[in-house]
């Protein structure tokens, strides 16, 4: 929502808008460091096919986890009238569903390390079981907190858990744990995220569950659960198709890539998506509002998740072999394209928290089964050429689906063709400055050491992604630091 067109309503909601942005952007950013650190020792500490192994067991746990959510999270937001049935209902029915699926994975283990031919997968995945049982009070906990617009409560767990999990990471990989680093990670971000939301939110559920109350949340969260499968497969496939045919070390080199610029660039995202979403679901009945905040939101995204993609982008060649040693050489130029693949996917990363706010969460399932189809298909031709193919073939199908994606999006909210398009290509001029600072230092700077030319390199094409984006992206930086200013004029409120 542009700070400039507000009235009184307006920007009491930009307000909080602001603060929870601010608190789960610089979470994410703190998030994002401690990730990159964390990632980049055990990237030195572990060979890649332990990231192969954990990646291989990540694709059925991701699967699952979205089913423990039952989409319950999202209906608790979006719900207009909510009671202590609703919220004990869905807290339980996850709990239900955690047990479940911990049995389920831990029975069906071996089926998948027969799938991918990898034995190792069996006792890996049946220790992460465990995480269905930790991580289950997260799913309605966190539609809780960003019901009631708590982000820095959300910020707080997320930091936590990275911050547990990593360490204790670090400590095993030392110890000569192999992938059970990757394992204690990934447990103890569960349980410790699951402590902090329940102690902080501070609202313990009663024993008490309603059909009918679950009923009310499952007609809405059912669609959304959907979406989230489809897409998933989607998401996945290709970790999936590379673990199984080109084997664990290729699906490390690949994994990495893709933690390390398209996770990164989807979680530069989802806090304003986390905090847009229930604003969307309060202006629902004013489309002139919604297509404000979504335009504002849009922009912001644009300016502060794509120089992330810039980097990788123009100077993987250089970083890889830099900061995770000689043996990661081959993940550099499917890196690149993958930052082809987040430079599109980013400003999509607002679009199910919208169509949900307004009601409407069939069309991110329609739109998921679009892309899984386009990716699906990329993913297979692309196997011939190893994981550059893949990330190619996934690169091509976001170039074909990105068109359609906004076109619904303009459509439903009735938006001139350039509002929508004009985003991206005012972004593309700050983008070719990025790309010509760091290759023209990189060049320049021969002489000087690889630890003071590359961070050099990154520095000036950050300067001059700042210097060109204030000139074409002005209203992305206005709002940002209109948040700041309100930030800063009530810093004791609660988010």
């Amino acid at each position: 929502m542009s700070p400039q067109h507000e009235s009184g309503g307006d920007s009491s909601l930009f307000t909080r808008l602001a603060r929870g942005f601010l608190w789960l952007g610089g979470s994410q950013l703190l998030v994002q460091a401690l990730h990159l650190v964390i990632r980049l020792l055990l990237a030195r500490l572990l060979a890649p096919r332990a990231f192969g192994v954990m990646a291989m067991a990540v694709s059925f746990l991701a699967f699952a986890e979205l089913v423990l959510d039952l989409g319950l999270g999202a209906a608790l937001v979006h719900r207009r009238h909510l009671t202590e049935e609703h919220r004990s209902t869905a807290f339980w029915a996850a709990g239900a569903v955690g047990l479940a699926l911990a049995a389920l994975t831990y029975l069906v283990a071996p089926w998948l390390a027969a799938f991918y031919r990898d034995p190792e997968v069996t006792p890996v995945l049946r220790v992460l079981a465990l995480s269905f049982v930790l991580a289950f009070p997260q799913a309605s906990y966190r539609g809780l907190a960003q019901r009631s617009m708590r982000f820095g409560t959300l910020a707080a767990a997320n930091l936590g858990g990275l911050a547990a999990g990593g360490s204790l990471a670090i400590v095993v990989a030392i110890a000569g744990g192999g992938v059970w680093a990757l394992v204690t990670d990934h447990l103890a971000k569960a349980l410790t995220g699951s402590l902090l939301l329940m102690g902080l939110v501070g609202r313990l559920p009663r024993l008490l569950f309603s059909g009918e109350a679950f009923g009310q949340l499952w007609r809405y969260g059912l669609p959304v659960l959907g979406s989230q499968v489809v897409n998933f497969f989607s998401r996945f496939l290709d970790n999936i198709l590379v673990g199984r045919y080109l084997g664990a070390p290729a699906l490390g080199l690949y994994s990495l890539g893709y933690q390390a610029v398209v996770l990164p660039l989807q979680y530069v995202g989802r806090p304003l998506a986390a905090v847009t979403f229930p604003a969307f679901a309060a202006l629902r009945d004013d489309p002139e509002r919604v297509r404000r905040a979504y335009l504002a939101a849009l922009r912001v995204v644009v300016l502060t998740s794509w120089p992330l993609a810039a980097a990788a982008l123009f100077l993987a060649g250089e970083l890889v072999p830099w900061l995770l040693g000689p043996r990661w050489l081959a993940a550099a130029e499917p890196l690149r394209l993958l930052a082809g693949v987040a430079l599109l996917q980013a400003p999509m990363s607002l679009s199910p928290a919208l169509f949900r706010g307004l009601g409407r969460p069939g069309i991110p399932l329609q739109l998921s089964l679009v892309l899984l189809l386009l990716a699906g298909t990329g993913f297979v031709v692309g196997l011939r050429w190893g994981v550059t193919g893949v990330a190619a073939g996934y690169l091509v199908a976001m170039v074909l689906f990105t068109p359609l994606h906004f076109a619904v999006l303009r459509r439903l909210l009735g938006l001139a063709p350039g509002e929508l398009s004009g985003v991206g290509l005012r972004a593309l001029p700050p983008l070719l400055a990025f790309g010509a600072a760091t290759r023209s230092t990189l060049a320049v700077s021969l002489a000087l050491p690889e630890a003071v030319r590359l961070p050099l390199a990154l520095a000036s094409g950050l300067a001059a992604w700042a210097g060109v984006s204030w000139l074409t992206l002005r209203p992305g930086w206005e709002t940002l630091l209109e948040a700041l200013r309100r930030l800063r004029a009530a810093p004791g409120s609660e988010t």
